[in-house]
């Protein structure tokens, strides 16, 4: 759709650092190609993981592997929620080059090459199970199965603790894909957990002995005997997707296939709160990832690599001897499993958002793009009239809780309409927002009340802007409202005027393109 300003873009680099074509290394020239292993969490902030410090939740498995392998400690996804994530991951581009698959629940063109395709194309069987790409729509757009690769989901788990946790059997959906594969064959195998998305079992927490006396509040979050048992409800949710991780280990190890398999466990976005989830702020779009290679034989180490999901896919391509097409506009890692070389450090990362579910007239977003280096975070909300989580009266924000008290959904009940906390949460917010990370990692305190801050605003977002315009975002060349044309496949609210046609492109946006005027 953006014909010559994408084509522009996936000739320049992004995060900040030119790609250097790693040399092949005696490393590559003389092993085996690598099979892959790629495990994600739904909803989990990066803090949110034994091995980074938290006393609440026991993640022994995560843990193992941080002990072992490449434990980072700066990793991002590129925007906050679940299908766009994922299209960025798979693509190794960015959310505002993706057209349709930069916001949530809407197309996946088959134009945007995904790198399990060309691992396949290469060689390597392919399969996921559990939660590939999604939510959204592929099949309309050209594609003849999930962009994840083709799908393992017919052993499901016979007995859950609760009711809402996914149901696939991860480990034999496994077992049976590698019963299909040829012994002198690679592989590339993909786990999509459910968890720890909501709705939560309300009380299960609590009841398997997690204890939120060790639960550390973020402080936008008001602190509750509620909103604590909350966290210990998504903590049981992690410590269930660190036992199935488990269980698939078990099945490399069981089949002799541990010691040449890349290990990669994340997550797509952060924690269903707000300032969280949706939101550029450190809680949602940072988070875990740890990489183990047992072959590679390198000691377990951490690194501070400011790294986003579109570093993943060149890393992978690089790993299989496979040269990175010119539209991934990631970083490769490879150099990390040189005993921790970094000849190619980013200076910088950028996330950016659009829309996630209908919370607006005529189903707008709510556009922001952000820019992180090791001590800032600067954020640009494109629509600072625009309320982030929707209008607090219309949705009821701190409004009580509905009479089922059984689970967990987004409930926002323990916020207090007036107070400091539930401005965080659900104000307006100014056009620039700077944060310093190392200070105030809940991104609470905006700098820019501040004089003293402003030289280094402008030159972040000047440093922002070029790279954005480089690799032909929308927002930053004119015609950023085409973002709000993209239909969304998803619910849509009745009680919502304008625009709400599912699975439809508002023709009052769609025109929005240069090529198309």
């Amino acid at each position: 759709m953006w014909g010559s300003i994408l084509l522009l873009g996936w000739l320049i680099i992004a995060c900040g650092a030119e790609r250097k074509d790693i040399a092949k290394s005696s490393l590559k020239e003389t092993r085996e190609r690598p099979n892959f292993l790629f495990i994600i969490s739904d909803d989990q902030s990066w803090n949110h993981v034994g091995a980074y410090g938290d006393k609440a939740v026991t993640t022994p498995y995560f843990d193992s592997l941080a002990h072992k392998g490449i434990l980072f400690e700066n990793a991002f996804c590129v925007s906050p929620h679940c299908s766009v994530s994922r299209a960025t991951l798979l693509t190794g581009m960015n959310q505002w080059q993706l057209e349709e698959a930069g916001t949530h629940s809407s197309g996946f063109p088959a134009k945007f090459e995904v790198f399990p395709d060309i691992l396949e194309k290469n060689g390597y069987k392919i399969g996921y199970t559990g939660k590939g790409w999604g939510p959204g729509n592929w099949k309309d757009f050209g594609r003849y199965r999930n962009p994840a690769g083709i799908e393992y989901n017919k052993f499901q788990l016979k007995e859950l603790p609760a009711r809402f946790l996914g149901k696939s059997d991860a480990a034999e959906n496994f077992k049976s894909f590698l019963n299909e594969k040829e012994d002198d064959v690679p592989f590339w195998f993909w786990y999509g957990s459910k968890e720890p998305h909501v709705p939560y079992k309300k009380g299960i927490g609590l009841a398997n002995g997690i204890d939120t006396a060790n639960v550390k509040m973020p402080s936008f979050l008001p602190d509750t005997p509620e909103s604590k048992g909350l966290m210990a409800d998504y903590y049981f949710e992690i410590e269930w997707f660190d036992q199935q991780l488990g269980r698939l280990l078990e099945v490399l190890e069981e089949t002799n296939n541990l010691e040449n398999t890349v290990i990669v466990v994340t997550s797509d976005n952060g924690i269903i709160l707000p300032r969280a989830k949706r939101n550029l702020y450190e809680m949602g779009v940072h988070v875990p990832l740890v990489v183990h290679w047992e072959k590679a034989g390198n000691n377990a180490f951490t690194t501070q690599r400011l790294t986003s999901f579109i570093d993943i896919a060149p890393t992978i391509l690089d790993l299989a001897g496979i040269d990175v097409p010119p539209q991934m506009v990631g970083n490769s890692f490879t150099d990390l499993f040189q005993k921790g070389q970094t000849n190619n450090l980013p200076k910088f990362v950028i996330t950016g958002f659009e829309r996630h579910d209908h919370r607006r007239f005529d189903n707008l977003g709510y556009p922001v793009r952000a820019i992180r280096t090791d001590t800032y975070l600067l954020l640009k909300n494109y629509q600072p009239d625009r309320w982030p989580e929707g209008n607090p009266k219309l949705h009821g924000y701190g409004m009580p809780s509905e009479p089922n008290e059984s689970s967990w959904t987004p409930r926002y009940s323990f916020y207090t309409p007036g107070t400091e906390t539930f401005d965080l949460a659900f104000a307006k917010r100014p056009e620039l927002e700077l944060y310093n990370i190392q200070k105030d990692p809940d991104c609470a305190f905006n700098l820019l009340g501040d004089n003293r801050f402003l030289g280094i605003a402008d030159s972040l977002y000047t440093l922002m802007k070029n790279t954005l315009v480089a690799q032909g975002d929308p927002r930053e060349l004119g015609f950023g409202s085409v973002f709000e044309s993209y239909p969304r496949y998803g619910s849509m609210k009745e009680n919502l005027k304008g625009f709400k046609e599912r699975g439809k492109y508002n023709p009052k946006y769609y025109m929005d393109v240069p090529e198309k005027k």
